[in-house]
């Protein structure tokens, strides 16, 4: 089976400010003291569970510390970009903006490679109807083996995204 991969505009390859800003809330700021996330990850910054260091990265231990927002910002521009070229990759040439703010929020989330070996893609790249492939997005909501009430909501905020373009966050419904 073969994808059509037709470009009618300039291909979309990073996420809208819009988009970044929305994913800044949906991961609820910055937070420039690690804490332990969802999953009792070390977490820091923009849900943020490593440094990306001189030498390559590690990861976030509880007690690291970002000194300004301004460098947990800046440390968060770094690490989405790998999440961007990820979803291009992975994703159809024709894809909206509001279909790659989605799908990157999804893949910083789930990691590139759940990403790309998602159904989400698989049938964003079949041309199945929208409406399904948000509906396997929604399939991603546990964490640590449990069904998680924040991601059961983060996939919903993707899915409204996905299908209607519309950037609603937690704060804003």
């Amino acid at each position: 089976m073969s994808l059509d991969f037709r470009i009618d505009g300039p291909r979309i390859k990073k996420m809208s400010d819009k988009g970044r800003e929305w994913l800044i809330a949906l991961e609820g700021g910055c937070k420039l003291k690690a804490y332990r996330d969802s999953a009792g990850i070390p977490t820091i910054g923009v849900g943020q569970t490593y440094f990306i260091t001189q030498g390559g990265r590690r990861r976030v231990e509880i007690g690291d510390i970002i000194s300004t927002l301004a460098e947990g910002l800046a440390m968060f521009d770094r690490v989405l970009k790998d999440y961007e070229a990820g979803v291009d990759a992975a994703t159809r040439d024709d894809i909206t903006q509001s279909e790659f703010d989605a799908f990157s929020s999804f893949c910083y989330n789930v990691g590139i490679r759940g990403f790309t070996g998602s159904s989400a893609v698989r049938l964003f790249n079949e041309r199945a109807s929208i409406l399904k492939v948000a509906e396997s997005l929604k399939l991603w909501n546990r964490a640590a083996g449990s069904v998680i009430q924040g991601l059961v909501n983060r996939r919903s905020y993707e899915a409204d995204l996905l299908t209607g373009g519309f950037y609603r966050t937690q704060a804003r419904t």
